[in-house]
């Protein structure tokens, strides 16, 4: 007698193995993907912050204002329509001033709760 097709057994065996594989499988994607996210988030917090320095370098009224903000407070937040204001944090920072160079830190925050926040900073110096 010839035997056709599969047991019982062997199905549940390879219905297993194969659910095994895909368990694994679907982890080592997610978080390549969250990795990506990361990556991506931090991509664009690179091009926020070399937007807002070079901003900061241009003669615009706005842009005097902040400077005020900072070299009186020390710190102050910005906000412009080039960036998403909602998604990302910016805050611009005092380092040190003198009569002509004023020095600051550009601090980006990504604005979501995650185990370990996700910022970039850049540091300047800019002519009075």
């Amino acid at each position: 007698m010839k035997r056709r097709g599969f047991t019982l057994i062997e199905v549940i065996v390879a219905m297993c193995l194969l659910g095994m594989v895909s368990v694994f499988t679907c982890t080592t994607l997610s978080m390549t993907v969250s990795e990506f996210n990361k990556i991506r988030c931090r991509n664009e917090m690179n091009y926020i912050g070399e937007m807002v320095i070079e901003k900061l370098k241009t003669e615009d009224a706005y842009v005097k204002e902040v400077l005020e903000k900072v070299d009186e407070l020390g710190q102050t937040n910005f906000v412009d329509e080039g960036f998403d204001s909602d998604k990302y944090i910016v805050t611009i920072f005092k380092d040190y001033g003198s009569n002509k160079l004023l020095e600051i830190s550009v601090k980006i925050l990504h604005n979501y709760q995650e185990k370990e926040p996700i910022y970039v900073d850049f540091k300047a110096a800019i002519p009075r």
